[in-house]
């Protein structure tokens, strides 16, 4: 391995992120990119570029990531991590600098490049058997059906469906939620696209006039989604004039985390338009600024 010099550890990251071309491992336990507008473009660049980029964080680390979600990076969080490491689809970076601008401008931090393909392979290996080993994929499959029953389906109480709706107004300012008389909470103005409703179901519905609406269908089902819960995912396609998408979770849930599991998903949702070529039309001026 090629040793770097101190001051220029920063430096070799982004040339390796801007090297890019197809694939893209960042693995940094703490990430704080807010003010760091030079490191910020280099990402924006390469997914602009379409490179695959699998970026892993520490999971019980208290830090902002909303950057790399808004511009449809979906980071892996990880217990305890602490391995920091950069590998592009021809060499990496092994280093002791997370991807922090306090650490480019304050820290001593070491680096060394990779030198030959067997040590960049070491890097991958290391990755896919110590870090990601029982991982499960998060992209979640449609169930296509033609009718849904919700005999069986719980509904929330009166603190809980409030609980839900004081986060999501706080969460998406702009937007506004109705709390609906069958104990439900909607909004036509989250996603310039669809109208949602909350409960113990997320429930997406996209008037079958929209442009690109089977684009946009077929890109929300190929979108990774970080998640505490696993959740069937039903799509009804013979409704006359709407689709409707629905996330169920599959498994007992606690409040607080299946809310998160909502705003990730909108975050997600909220996204789309980054990573397709689809001309989404933003009725809503803020919608990009969330």
């Amino acid at each position: 391995m090629e040793f770097i010099a101190p001051l220029e550890i920063s430096s070799k990251i982004m040339t390796l992120i801007e090297q890019a071309d197809k694939e893209l491992i960042i693995v940094s336990p703490y990430v704080d990119v807010s003010k760091w507008e030079k490191m910020r473009k280099c990402l924006e660049r390469a997914v602009k570029r379409g490179v695959k980029i699998k970026f892993i964080a520490r999971k019980n680390a208290k830090q902002d990531l909303s950057f790399l979600t808004s511009i449809n990076i979906r980071p892996i969080l990880i217990d305890d991590l602490h391995a920091k490491f950069y590998v592009n689809e021809n060499y990496g970076i092994v280093t002791s600098q997370n991807m922090v601008h306090y650490s480019d401008v304050n820290s001593i931090d070491i680096g060394y490049i990779t030198e030959t393909k067997d040590e960049k392979k070491e890097l991958i290996h290391f990755a896919n058997n110590y870090i990601l080993k029982g991982i499960e994929n998060t992209r979640i499959s449609f169930t296509k059906v033609e009718k849904r029953y919700y005999d069986d389906k719980n509904q929330f109480k009166d603190r809980q469906i409030q609980k839900l709706l004081d986060g999501l107004n706080s969460k998406y300012r702009n937007a506004s939620f109705t709390l609906a008389t069958s104990n439900y909470i909607f909004t036509g103005d989250l996603f310039p696209f669809a109208d949602v409703m909350f409960d113990t179901y997320l429930t997406i519905k996209i008037d079958k006039s929209t442009p690109n609406c089977e684009k946009i269908i077929e890109t929300i089902e190929n979108t990774d989604f970080d998640l505490t819960y696993k959740y069937k995912v039903y799509l009804l396609t013979t409704h006359k004039t709407h689709y409707y998408i629905e996330f169920v979770p599959a498994e007992r849930f606690q409040d607080d985390k299946l809310f998160v599991d909502y705003y990730a998903i909108s975050d997600s949702i909220l996204n789309i338009d980054t990573k397709t070529d689809l001309k989404i039309e933003k009725k809503f001026k803020w919608w990009k600024s969330n």
